[in-house]
């Protein structure tokens, strides 16, 4: 699926208040803002937005996409590979991505 990448966060330690480890990945992506309409006004919406659920998803943590991640000049448009979350098959994760452009692509012609 192609989706506009803006950045992503990969958090790894241990908690404060349980002791456990964690470990958090997200990427986050540009998506159309909901635009609606009522008896009593409407919204129209425009370019992209992260959206009510924070326009993220979960990625697979490895150290391929960790220095992909860091090579990569956000935001780009970007061909995105994704798995079913085999705990909720409602869910994807983000297994790995492949620049389409970045924003920054043509800044750098010049």
């Amino acid at each position: 699926m192609k989706l506009v990448l803006l950045g992503a966060s990969h958090s790894k330690g241990i908690s404060g208040k349980t002791g456990k480890p964690y470990e958090i990945a997200d990427i986050f992506y540009g998506k159309k803002p909901r635009a609606w309409s009522t008896d009593k006004g409407s919204c129209s919406t425009f370019g992209f937005d992260v959206g009510e659920d924070g326009g993220s998803m979960t990625f697979v943590v490895s150290d391929e996409i960790l220095k992909q991640f860091e090579s990569t000049a956000f935001p780009v448009l970007a061909e995105v590979q994704t798995e079913p979350n085999p705990e909720n098959p409602e869910q994807n994760f983000v297994t790995g991505y492949t620049v389409i452009k970045s924003l920054f692509d043509d800044l750098h012609k010049k």
